[in-house]
């Protein structure tokens, strides 16, 4: 009778679950397929199997479990979304958590140049898993502008955004515009890589990528499955996505932002507390301080504390 029991509660909590899952993303899933593998990543596989092939592509069910109003974040550089995995997990059951990942990052769709264009098709990722606001969306470090235009875009087309978190990253561009293919390899890999601007000029402007590629490998930097080619087409979004954010003209923004910004700061950090933000949110930022610095916030042993501090964040509206 007690084993009955248990199993009885178990199938009601998972028929919640997939309730739950279905009222977020519009996908009705079997409990046969929950039970052969009841997984987070297995539903998160699941449900984006059978999404629309746009926003599969673009739409990654971190953390699809919990019924409170999901909360989006959208790929920095680069355009992957992995940056957040580890949070998803932090988040665990309670908070759904939904990554949106650049178009052509793992397929042959062409690359979007314009932050523009990526808010746009954003939106209607958005849309495809909560056709109404009020949204919660949010991003880090590069991926935050997108976020904002994002956000614009919604409250353009008659929508509320609740909540708009900017990770540790300030609207505009804090550096100048690289001068060459070395300038750039440097500015994208310097800080992770044993490399030098010198070292990079003295190679042939073809042979730089591969020698950034083979230090990648050697040093564990990447995974031994990410082949040169995967490796061009991520570093072919950096630039774009690079040049996109120079490209973008700021407008005012109608609502708050909330800024989490890491305790430990560069040296050349913006020397306005809010990282510029001000000038732009008519309705005021709000900062929340995060330990760590800007690559290891999101991630142990400081991940514990951002994500109580973002539970809360969420929990005010």
């Amino acid at each position: 009778m007690e084993r009955w029991t248990i199993s009885l509660n178990y199938s009601l909590l998972a028929v919640r679950l997939l309730a739950q899952i279905e009222a977020h993303t519009h996908v009705n899933l079997s409990l046969v397929n929950f039970f052969r593998q009841p997984t987070i990543e297995h539903l998160a596989r699941l449900v984006q199997e059978q999404l629309s092939d746009e926003v599969a592509s673009s739409l990654i069910p971190i953390q699809p479990l919990g019924d409170k109003p999901p909360l989006f974040m959208i790929h920095p550089s680069g355009g992957s979304i992995h940056w957040y995995l580890d949070l998803g997990q932090a988040l665990a059951p309670e908070q759904p958590l939904y990554g949106i990942q650049a178009q052509g990052l793992n397929d042959a769709a062409p690359i979007q140049e314009t932050i523009e264009e990526m808010a746009a098709q954003y939106v209607t990722v958005l849309r495809s898993v909560q056709p109404h606001g009020p949204y919660r969306l949010g991003s880090w470090s590069m991926g935050v502008i997108i976020a904002y235009e994002t956000a614009q875009q919604l409250v353009n087309a008659g929508e509320e955004v609740s909540h708009l978190f900017m990770l540790d990253q300030g609207p505009y561009q804090p550096n100048t515009p690289p001068e060459d293919e070395a300038e750039y390899l440097l500015t994208f890999f310097g800080k992770r890589l044993p490399i030098t601007l010198e070292a990079l000029r003295a190679l042939p402007e073809a042979e730089q990528l591969p020698h950034v590629f083979r230090l990648a490998q050697s040093s564990g930097f990447l995974i031994k499955e990410i082949t040169l080619e995967k490796f061009r087409r991520f570093y072919t979004i950096l630039k774009i996505h690079e040049q996109a954010w120079r490209r973008y003209e700021h407008k005012p923004y109608p609502g708050t932002v909330i800024l989490f910004k890491a305790e430990s700061r560069p040296k050349d950090d913006h020397p306005a507390k809010d990282l510029g933000w001000e000038e732009l949110a008519r309705g005021g930022v709000e900062v929340i301080s995060a330990p760590g610095d800007h690559n290891t916030m999101l991630h142990p042993p400081h991940l514990a504390t951002f994500a109580r501090k973002l539970r809360k964040a969420l929990e005010t509206s």
